[in-house]
């Protein structure tokens, strides 16, 4: 299966150059390699986390600089925040702020490659649009283009829930590319089974083991 699967029955579907198996799922399809950004910004790391036990960030603004009430302290992508000492909350925040050029591309998206297992997204203050589907273990694109103050300081916030104990930004890429997400890509199960990347497959072949 590729690293980042895609949502079945919808038209949402990532591939990041990040996937193990990405060249091989595009060739055997017949499409083209992705594009390679221009414009790639890591922001995997200087992240603060905060969790929120009493589900009081959203009306202390914990999304705004201020963030009145809250104690946000450093916290390491790709683990859990259970694991990094953090209480059993079902919801956390994580903020990064970023100080950017003062040219960007025409088109900017965040990147994150998974969040266990929902979240919401603020830039700078207001909260932007992502995708409705929230089913945890794929990459996720926003277009943030419209939010952020090119050659300042932009602060990104996640909240994030998770009825899991395993609840965070648990895989990367955690960045701000120029890329546009590539559209869902539709092929045969032949071609999916050749590389083993169709689900079916690998379902059958673990209930034979």
């Amino acid at each position: 299966l590729n690293d980042h699967p895609g949502y079945v029955n919808t038209d949402e579907n990532i591939l990041s150059p990040e996937d193990s198996h990405t060249a091989q799922v595009l060739k055997s399809l017949g499409l083209p390699a992705l594009a390679k950004p221009g414009f790639d910004l890591d922001i995997s790391s200087g992240w603060q986390f905060a969790s929120d036990p009493k589900d009081a960030g959203l009306s202390s603004h914990w999304y705004t600089p201020e963030a009145a009430g809250a104690h946000f302290r450093a916290i390491r992508i790709g683990e859990p925040w259970q694991t990094q000492g953090y209480a059993t909350a079902h919801i956390g925040w994580y903020r990064r702020q970023i100080h950017l050029p003062a040219h960007l591309p025409a088109k900017v998206y965040l990147y994150l490659g998974e969040v266990e297992e929902r979240y919401r997204l603020f830039v700078n203050g207001r909260e932007a649009t992502h995708s409705s589907v929230h089913w945890p273990g794929r990459l996720t694109a926003t277009d943030v283009t419209s939010y952020l103050s090119p050659g300042a300081d932009n602060l990104i916030v996640l909240r994030v829930e998770s009825e899991e104990r395993a609840g965070g930004v648990l895989l990367t890429p955690v960045a701000l590319r120029d890329i546009e997400p590539p559209a869902r890509m539709r092929g045969s199960c032949r071609a999916c089974m050749n590389i083993r990347a169709c689900a079916s497959f690998e379902r059958s072949k673990a209930m034979r083991a």
